[in-house]
């Protein structure tokens, strides 16, 4: 079962939107985990009726345009997500429910066509609680932050950047908390009507490269950590070939 509602009003340059749904199960298929004393796990299937699955979100937008010139846009969103299933591990049989709370707030701005840059920034925050079993409820919380700009100035000259911020608070010593990538390129627009484009970008400025995450499952918190792509230069030539 699902609804949704989204309206907009032109002439005060505002809309928003409101969608849900529900679905409920039976005789689900869920995972029986077995672990012994050297961590060994062996996993089998059951089935269980009862299983629910819901989410209930919305947005909203705004535009204000200040003068001929310059044009801004916030946007602020909240999602919940919820699931309830049956839950195994060991001897243990219970009811696990996962809350999944995301809420965001994004802002555009543009001068004329030379300046662009938008922002968002996100919190989400997973919650895991038990029932029939006595188990300590699970709480993760994350928080992004994703930036882009671009300028158009001096003449045929662009400069790109993404900014992305990560941050765990709750992950373990030995882990990265957080984490900056900043991205960077300079093109030269050339010959006639611009066809070429000579552009030298560098990905990761800051030489982080790395990538952490965390999330619940069963009755633990599972964190991780990865490189991503190494901090490299690179410079390219691009012509544009107009047949038609």
């Amino acid at each position: 079962m699902s609804a949704r509602i989204y309206k907009n009003f032109p002439r005060k340059q505002i809309n928003f939107n409101v969608y849900s749904s529900l679905t409920l199960s039976e005789n689900n298929v869920v995972p029986r985990n077995l672990i012994d004393g050297n961590g060994v796990s062996i996993r089998s299937y059951v089935n269980r009726d009862g299983g629910m699955r819901a989410h209930l979100g919305g947005n909203f937008g705004k535009q204000f345009k200040k003068s001929q010139n310059w044009k801004i846009g916030l946007n602020t969103s909240v999602i919940v997500y919820m699931n309830k299933n049956a839950f195994f591990l060991n001897a243990d049989e219970g009811i696990q429910q996962n809350y999944d709370f995301t809420a965001s707030q994004g802002v555009d701005i543009n001068y004329r066509e030379l300046l662009s840059l938008n922002a968002n920034y996100h919190l989400r925050k997973s919650i895991a609680t038990y029932k029939n079993i006595d188990y300590t409820p699970l709480n993760t919380d994350n928080h992004s932050l994703t930036t882009n700009v671009s300028l158009k100035w001096p003449k045929r000259v662009i400069i790109d950047g993404r900014y992305n911020f990560n941050y765990n608070p709750q992950v373990p010593d030995g882990f990265t908390k957080s984490t900056n990538i900043l991205n960077l390129s300079v093109s030269l627009l050339m010959q006639k009507k611009d066809r070429a484009q000579l552009k030298l970008a560098v990905n990761d400025l800051l030489d982080q490269s790395t990538s952490v995450y965390q999330f619940g499952y069963n009755n633990a918190i599972v964190v991780g950590e990865q490189n991503v792509l190494k901090q490299y230069f690179l410079l390219t030539y691009q012509y544009k070939l107009n047949i038609f």
